[in-house]
């Protein structure tokens, strides 16, 4: 399943390819045109910048389907700094264009009334929507520049001695940009963010259990495979289930079961590591994942997960799980590494429950002392 972040990137991946594609025929027509206002050096750059723009969206826009794990965090720094330097190119553009010699014959200041221009500041806007702070810094940057050439203007055509109307239009859509530009920057804002919540909130419900907020069996499978895949390092799975869980349901109710349920998932997911995996593998059995451990520190997991059931009462009975525990070996499926776990667990529920059994490749049982 593609990942909310990764959606978001692809997203604004499309915007700046189009406003790449814009900035590249923006300079092209300021290089052929130009009548010398404008320095070489500065629109070659320019040139750059909208390439890689372009290249580095196509990166994205086809590569976010992949099985390769890229870091989002890496694309979102990448992409911010791209936007960034789009919106920097035109701004550095004014203060480097002599009101005399103007490219395309157009007043000083006009060129930041372009809708390319306009557009880059919406695009760097969005960029920084991956985190909210960013887009507000975004906004008041955006706001800064409007309003300073804004000032810009006011002082250079001397409003306070003289009238002239061309001077006139340039505040009032610089006023025009500055609103748009706000009002825009809040719609995007609120889309983007909408969208993230949906997308996290879908991507949620596909891998979690509803009732314990465990992974579900499906995510546990998935999670499996990529770790069988990788093929180095080794994978323990232990399968816990209550014990006397059908006596919950009969004797205090369904609700009260889902709530054992829910606290049996509470306290083996604060025992575990961060990297360890809890899910619910179907009504009162569970499944962890330990990987890169060895035996001894796997089966010390277990015990650990045992006496944190079982230590404490909950809904005022006390509640015990067996466990079973099994470690992959390399080349075989995970269906074998499966069921000999749940082998152990099942002598576990033989000899008495409350108790962990584990089950190596190699063929011995190992009953483990409490």
């Amino acid at each position: 399943m593609i990942k909310a972040s990764r959606i978001v990137e692809v997203r604004i991946a499309q915007f700046r390819a189009a406003l790449a594609i814009l900035l590249l025929i923006f300079m092209i027509q300021l290089q052929l045109q130009t009548a010398g206002g404008t320095p070489r050096a500065f629109l070659s750059l320019g040139l750059g910048v909208g390439l890689m723009a372009l290249a580095f969206s196509a990166f994205v826009i086809f590569s976010y389907k992949s099985k390769k794990d890229i870091s989002v965090t890496l694309l979102a720094i990448c992409s911010m700094g791209l936007d960034a330097t789009m919106m920097v190119l035109p701004v550095s553009l004014y203060f480097t264009t002599s009101s005399t010699l103007s490219p395309l014959g157009i007043q000083s200041g006009a060129l930041l009334n372009q809708p390319t221009v306009f557009a880059m500041y919406l695009l760097v806007i969005a960029s920084g929507l991956r985190f909210r702070k960013v887009a507000l810094l975004g906004i008041m940057v955006n706001s800064f520049v409007i309003l300073s050439l804004m000032a810009m203007e006011a002082i250079g055509s001397r409003l306070m001695e003289s009238h002239d109307p061309t001077s006139s239009l340039a505040i009032k859509q610089h006023i025009l940009l500055l609103i748009c530009s706000a009002l825009l920057a809040w719609l995007i804002s609120t889309h983007t963010r909408m969208t993230t919540q949906k997308a996290a909130q879908a991507a949620l419900k596909a891998t979690t259990d509803a009732l314990t907020g465990a992974y579900n069996r499906h995510y546990l499978r998935q999670r499996l495979e990529t770790l069988h895949s990788r093929g180095d390092g080794t994978i323990h799975l232990l399968m816990v289930d209550a014990d006397h869980f059908k006596s919950i349901n009969d004797e205090d109710g369904h609700l009260v079961g889902d709530r054992v349920l829910i606290e049996v998932a509470r306290r083996l997911q604060a025992t575990l590591r961060p990297t360890d995996l809890l899910a619910r593998y179907g009504g009162e059995e569970f499944c962890v994942v330990l990987p890169d451990i060895d035996d001894i520190i796997a089966v010390a997991i277990a015990e650990r997960l045992r006496k944190a059931i079982c230590e404490q009462p909950m809904e005022g009975r006390k509640v015990t799980v067996s466990l079973g525990l099994s470690r992959r070996v390399v080349g075989e499926s995970l269906s074998e590494l499966m069921a000999r776990a749940d082998r152990a667990l099942y002598r576990s529920k033989e000899q008495g429950r409350n108790q962990v059994q584990a089950e190596w490749p190699e063929g011995e049982l190992v009953p483990i002392e409490s």
